[in-house]
């Protein structure tokens, strides 16, 4: 008869030792959520021009732990628009642009438009959109712009009596 002894030890304690409360990221499975960055805006703009316009205190720096995740962005945003005359289009515009790519998404020529037919007119909205991509890059500064669609119809960006301000998030999605 032989007899086998081993060691006695507590399982619990061996659980603990091997420290499955951080998972590096390199082991993270393809989807994972590696980080998520928000900004919230601040400060009200209004824009009477037609020109794109950086959204005052509305970017964001982000830095992602690798080159080839997806970056998922999204805007939500609040406007107010009030046209000073008639029989006129007006509209608030937006565009998302990074530091290393350019312009990623931006309005077509009307945005989110009214078209005033007999007198001057108010009305609000908020935007929400959405854009992925692989940014190949280690540092990106994302900046939401905005414009009118005409210089007779100002566009109050994030005024924040009248409602919601804005909202930008950034996330990293693992490969």
């Amino acid at each position: 008869m032989t007899r086998a002894f081993k060691p006695e030890f507590n399982i619990r304690e061996k659980l603990k030792s091997l420290d499955y409360a951080h998972i590096p990221y390199e082991k993270m499975p393809a989807g994972s959520v590696i980080q998520v960055a928000t900004k919230r805006a601040t400060q009200g703009l209004t824009v009477s021009t037609t020109n794109w316009t950086a959204l005052t205190d509305f970017n964001l720096d982000f830095y992602p732990k690798y080159s080839d995740s997806k970056v998922w962005i999204n805007v939500m945003s609040h406007y107010y628009v009030q046209s000073l005359g008639s029989l006129n289009w007006s509209g608030a515009n937006y565009k998302l642009h990074s530091s290393v790519h350019g312009d990623l998404i931006k309005d077509a020529d009307y945005g989110e438009a009214l078209f005033n037919a007999s007198t001057a007119q108010r009305y609000m909205g908020t935007r929400n959109f959405s854009f992925t991509h692989v940014p190949y890059a280690n540092e990106l500064r994302y900046t939401i712009y905005g414009k009118c669609h005409s210089s007779g119809a100002a566009v109050q960006y994030h005024t924040s009596s009248y409602g919601m301000q804005g909202l930008l998030t950034v996330m990293e999605i693992r490969q």
